[in-house]
């Protein structure tokens, strides 16, 4: 799993809690479809891409995650096969997502 996977799952449960926080008060305040519009933030939220390292600062879960040794600890080895085919596709990560 990657620190990209990892911080995309905290931030979007962050953000899950969130909305059930505000939905009450929000549909109070704005009705009721303004209340459903607000799951439209976690659902952005994994669709969109992280911005690369260049353009923006790594987020405090990225360092405290690196200063962890984390990344090695979530890498796994690929097998001989995998290697000798070629295949770098990320398939445990991509089931994992779903």
């Amino acid at each position: 799993m990657s620190v990209w996977m990892a911080e995309t799952l905290i931030a979007t449960t962050l953000l899950m809690a969130m909305v059930m926080m505000l939905r009450r008060p929000v549909a109070r305040w704005l009705g009721a479809g303004a209340a459903y519009w607000l799951w439209l933030l976690p659902l952005a939220r994994m669709l969109l891409p992280t911005l690369p390292r260049e353009v923006a600062a790594p987020s405090p879960l990225h360092n405290v995650v690196d200063q962890a040794g984390l990344p090695a600890l979530l890498e796994i080895a690929p097998s001989p096969a995998a290697q000798a085919a070629g295949t770098s596709i990320p398939w445990l990560e991509m089931a994992i997502g779903l």
